[in-house]
């Protein structure tokens, strides 16, 4: 078997599993896959970056927001946004407790998927590290 029947055969094999869209070749699928890798960035940034500005300039991010999960939408990339319970696979803990099958109450940032594939996890926050934060802030302020 030589290279290219061996390129070949492995985009077939892809293909089948649904890690390739049928049609692309594999530069240009991970040439996409970048792409939206660089848009999550944007993403995630514009989000934080709302939460800092007044509510003007916050609703103009809110529409840069919207037009990008309409991008993705359109290019067959799902967004991980439910608070199902806690599945490895999709979800990433960001807070400072492991997270053992437990619900999440907050996803911090969405995660991406393009059919089966998870391109970026969900951050979430646990319920318990959650609660803990804001006890001990409340015994913070107290004293």
């Amino acid at each position: 078997m030589d290279w290219h029947d061996f390129q070949s055969k492995f985009r077939s094999m892809l293909r089948n599993v649904g890690l390739l869209p049928k049609g692309d070749s594999l530069l240009e699928y991970h040439m996409w896959v970048r792409l939206v890798a660089e848009c999550s960035d944007l993403y995630d940034d514009l989000e934080h970056l709302k939460s800092q500005l007044p509510p003007d300039q916050s609703q103009q991010i809110e529409h840069v927001c919207g037009r990008l999960l309409g991008i993705f939408e359109r290019s067959d990339v799902e967004m991980i946004r439910d608070n199902a319970p806690f599945d490895r696979r999709y979800h990433f803990s960001v807070g400072p407790e492991k997270i053992q099958q437990e619900q999440p109450v907050e996803i911090v940032s969405p995660g991406l998927a393009v059919g089966r594939r998870v391109l970026r996890r969900a951050h979430v926050v646990a319920a318990s590290s959650q609660m803990a934060n804001s006890s001990n802030y409340e015994e913070e302020r107290s004293e």
